[in-house]
């Protein structure tokens, strides 16, 4: 979905990236610059243009990045969601816990109220959910600026 989001010069932030598979499958694509954010110590190397913080992704405090992915985010998913939005940048995020940590989430825990939920954190952005060919979690939710653009 990446390849055609944007360009591989741009700035692709990995929320809670775990040891890097997804980073390192974006840089075999031609991704350039990618940033993992994930507590975890275990890591695969980064290659140049890729960095690895062991600390937790906060969308009040980080910026520059392009577009978000995160899979399986843990607390992180409400963050990448935030930071889309209050960026306009495209997101991939696929959800596997109901673990909110960016806003207050006083609803019944259910898969089906969290997508609602994370959805409606996207405010103006264009939001729908698709299904990945995979086992275990597979819902992505895909943002889009409503305007093309990313700030």
């Amino acid at each position: 979905i990446a390849l055609n989001t944007i360009g591989r010069a741009q700035s692709i932030v990995d929320v809670a990236g775990g040891c890097g598979v997804l980073r390192t499958e974006l840089a075999h694509r031609g991704f350039q610059r990618i940033t993992t954010f994930d507590l975890r110590a275990r890591v695969q190397r980064c290659d140049r243009g890729q960095a690895h913080y062991k600390r937790l992704f906060d969308y009040r405090k980080e910026q520059g990045f392009n577009m978000v992915v995160a899979m399986h985010p843990d607390g992180g998913t409400d963050h990448a969601v935030l930071y889309a939005r209050e960026h306009q940048c495209p997101a991939f995020i696929c959800p596997c816990c109901i673990i909110p940590s960016a806003v207050p989430y006083q609803q019944i825990r259910s898969k089906t109220q969290w997508k609602r939920h994370l959805k409606q954190l996207a405010g103006d952005m264009t939001a729908h959910w698709l299904t990945l060919p995979i086992e275990g979690d597979a819902d992505v939710l895909v943002l889009r600026p409503r305007d093309r653009r990313c700030v």
